[in-house]
């Protein structure tokens, strides 16, 4: 539950101090949730909130060990989600570099060795490789 704390920290750092959204819209707008609901009386599963929210279909077993991720569901007025920001984000390495070349507009360059050697010039950016 600790991560879950921290994520929400986090969130609250970038959103009330790093962004200056009222503290009063943060706490209506954003539910920080965890990927399992679990019921701490039967140890159940009881939901899986950001698949729910995001409209994906759960995935309880696979092939890849499932790790714990926690959300911030940014949501509208009506109670729909309309974005969510992971803690550990799941990036494809390949359609990060695809949708980095069309906003430059570098469409059928080879930019693949210039992309990682920008963002190792740039540590504030953050691109996860898988």
């Amino acid at each position: 539950m600790s991560n879950l704390r921290n994520f929400e920290a986090k969130i609250h750092d970038e959103c009330i101090d790093g962004s200056s959204i009222a503290l009063v819209l943060c706490k209506a707008a954003i539910a920080i949730v965890p990927d399992t609901e679990i019921d701490s009386q039967t140890k159940e599963v009881i939901s899986f909130p950001i698949d729910e929210a995001l409209g994906r279909k759960p995935t309880r077993f696979g092939h890849d060990p499932r790790y714990e991720v926690n959300a911030a569901l940014f949501n509208n007025e009506n109670g729909s989600t309309w974005q969510a920001k992971l803690s550990r984000p799941k990036v494809d390495c390949k359609k990060t570099t695809a949708a980095f070349k069309k906003a430059l507009g570098l469409v059928g360059w080879d930019i693949e060795p210039r992309f990682w050697s920008l963002v190792k010039e740039h540590p504030k950016l953050v691109v996860y490789r898988k």
